[in-house]
């Protein structure tokens, strides 16, 4: 018993030895792909990442993402796409939009936030939140929002979902 304590002491000491004397490396990261290097000079385009989850459908839960939430999350897609998107996730529904501003006003910008709940396309399925900045002695300042903005971009939304919804059950 005695040399099994010596044993897991001496273990204990090597590996906080171990995970303490790699913290003073100063490591840095590689800047290039080498992956995508390879793949370049042989002359091939590298592809974009796909989710694992679009790769093997119903494997992780859902056998395939529900027709109007794919129609209501294509059309607020389109509808955004002017601005520059920061996270696009048609499985949980989510679009998040980085800051942008207009060619004829750079001094405010905006963002937005939009989830689609559920496919029952109304009013409560599709949340819209704005956000407003306003520059101000070189500063981005919070600004008041304009609700009825982003519920007018809700109901065009909601409104060309259920259009194109129609269309799919017609054909």
């Amino acid at each position: 018993m005695n040399k099994f304590l010596r044993n897991c002491k001496f273990l204990a000491v090597l590996i906080a030895f171990s995970l303490t004397a790699c913290e003073s490396l100063d490591i840095v990261p590689h800047e290039t792909d080498l992956y995508k290097e390879k793949l370049e000079s042989k002359g091939k385009t590298p592809r974009s990442a796909t989710p694992l989850a679009d790769l093997m459908p119903g494997f992780f839960g859902n056998s395939s993402v529900n027709l109007q939430v794919a129609i209501t999350y294509a059309v607020a897609l389109e509808k955004f796409s002017i601005m520059p998107i920061m996270t696009a996730d048609q499985s949980s529904g989510v679009i998040t939009t980085d800051w942008y501003s207009t060619s004829t006003n750079t001094n405010e910008r905006f963002k937005f936030n939009i989830l689609i709940k559920d496919d029952e396309m109304n009013d409560e399925s599709l949340v819209i939140n704005m956000f407003k900045e306003k520059i101000d002695g070189g500063i981005w300042k919070t600004a008041p929002v304009n609700a009825k903005t982003a519920e007018q971009i809700q109901q065009t939304i909601l409104e060309q979902s259920r259009k194109l919804k129609a269309a799919a059950e017609m054909s």
